[in-house]
């Protein structure tokens, strides 16, 4: 951790079959190419907080299938492709906090860990997200499938209200919408 890599070309850790943890946090890194993480099958762990990335297009982990733990808070996320998350069916804590995330479906994103049980840990406080009602209500019906370890209270709107009192106000306007009928902790929206 702590150099001036700025970018992660593809195939740059070739040849690295047994490394299990790798922190590349604090290195000025803005990009990652499609591959960079070819040939680290047994990677575990991955630190890639306190740098510049501003977009994860999809492609940034497809080969990472064995990974259980990635770090990728304090950076300047605004966009996260769909299927960025697709193959990491074993992930177990992700940090996406302290980004420009607002808008980001993580009922569609982490739904492959979803399907092991894996997941038991997201963070995605820090970040300024888009309130709608509509969103909010999908966002309490995933919560509701993951652990207990999430925390609305340190989660903002983009109008600076917190997610739980957003969450309530929609919920009081639709008599029970969010939290009431038809909201049952296994029912996930596309």
């Amino acid at each position: 951790d702590g150099n001036e890599l700025r970018q992660l070309a593809s195939h740059q850790f070739i040849g690295k079959k047994k490394l299990e943890v790798l922190y590349l946090n604090g290195s000025n890194i803005r990009d990652v190419h499609n591959r960079t993480f070819n040939g680290i099958p047994s990677l575990r762990v991955l630190h890639l907080e306190n740098n510049y990335i501003n977009e994860l297009r999809g492609f940034e982990f497809d080969q990472l299938t064995n990974l259980n733990e990635l770090y990728l808070d304090h950076n300047a996320i605004a966009y996260v492709g769909e299927r960025t998350f697709e193959s990491l069916r074993f992930l177990e804590v992700v940090s996406l906090s302290d980004n420009r995330i607002s808008e980001f479906r993580p009922w569609q994103a982490f739904a492959a860990a979803g399907e092991t049980g894996s997941l038991a840990r997201v963070a995605l406080d820090g970040n300024r997200w888009r309130c709608d009602c509509e969103s909010l209500r999908r966002m309490q019906r995933w919560i509701r499938t993951v652990s207990g370890n999430f925390e609305l209270q340190r989660m903002i709107c983009a109008d600076s209200r917190v997610v739980a009192d957003a969450i309530a106000s929609c919920d009081s306007r639709q008599g029970g919408g969010v939290f009431g009928a038809g909201a049952e902790a296994g029912e996930v929206d596309g």
